[in-house]
């Protein structure tokens, strides 16, 4: 990425017809990577683990996303957010009021929780799969779909 310029990625994808979609992975720091990702993006998908400093995080990345957005995607359609709770724990007060304080701010934007990370996750990433091929049955794998079934409706 240090070599295109940040719109690269904007501009470049609406010509790309072979794909119906296209999955940005990027760090979540505030990057050109992250700045071109979030330029192109129609639809963005923020993981919010389950951590004590994780809404603080969020509204710094929040304002710093929607900043980016003001700047590179003028005249352009209005990106979806979705956020996504991860290393969730039901039993945890924390991880609940994370979910109830997603929920408040940002209403039918944020999916089903996805639980703390298990050994099938971690395995499959050792052995450089996704989680979903490595066990489709897992109970994390589960999480997943259920998450991501009202965001893969949405494009």
């Amino acid at each position: 990425m240090s070599d295109l310029a940040v719109t690269a990625l904007r501009d470049v994808l609406p010509e790309a017809e072979e794909w119906d979609a296209a999955v940005i992975d990027t760090p979540g720091d505030y990057g050109r990577g992250t700045a071109a990702a979030i330029a192109a993006a129609e639809v963005v998908i923020v993981p919010v683990p389950a951590e004590t400093e994780a809404l603080l995080t969020l509204d710094r990345m929040t304002e710093w996303r929607a900043g980016v957005t003001r700047r590179l995607r003028r005249r352009m359609p209005e990106q979806v957010v979705w956020y996504v709770p991860v290393k969730v724990d039901a039993r945890q007060t924390l991880d609940n009021d994370l979910i109830r304080v997603l929920t408040e701010r940002y209403p039918g934007q944020v999916s089903s929780p996805v639980r703390k990370v298990g050994t099938s996750a971690t395995s499959a990433f050792a052995a450089r799969m996704p989680v979903g091929l490595f066990a489709p049955e897992d109970g994390i794998t589960q999480d997943y779909r259920a998450a991501l079934a009202p965001i893969l409706a949405t494009i």
